[in-house]
């Protein structure tokens, strides 16, 4: 019995020390709207991961990501249309991107600081 109490213990110290590897994800900034979302969503890896954060808008329970990028800087909406503001042209690593100039009733504009 006392063998049974000493390995479930170690077992729980050896599995509380090592730390999660899934990414994490975090939201930026979320501008609700009537019956839509548009979410800014950081995914935050552990160690040397590095992945591009993702604008998405959701609307009568549909999902669109409008760009996945790792420079992105603002996120606004102004009269029907979503302003993205990028740190140079918009990339996903260092391969430069597209963008879509319209979803889900909404159009979308990149501002390049």
């Amino acid at each position: 019995m006392m063998k049974i109490i000493k390995l479930c213990l170690v077992t729980m110290i050896i599995y509380s020390c090592f730390p999660s590897f899934e990414p994490k994800t975090k939201i930026i900034k979320e501008i609700k709207q009537e019956n839509s979302t548009i979410k800014w969503i950081d995914v935050v890896g552990t160690l040397d991961q590095d992945f591009p954060d993702y604008i998405i808008v959701e609307k009568n329970n549909i999902k669109d990501t409008i760009c996945k990028a790792h420079n992105i800087v603002g996120l606004k909406l102004s009269n029907g249309t979503i302003i993205i503001s990028f740190d140079g042209q918009p990339k996903e690593y260092s391969i430069p991107i597209g963008i879509k100039e319209n979803t889900l009733g909404y159009k979308v504009k990149v501002n390049i600081k």
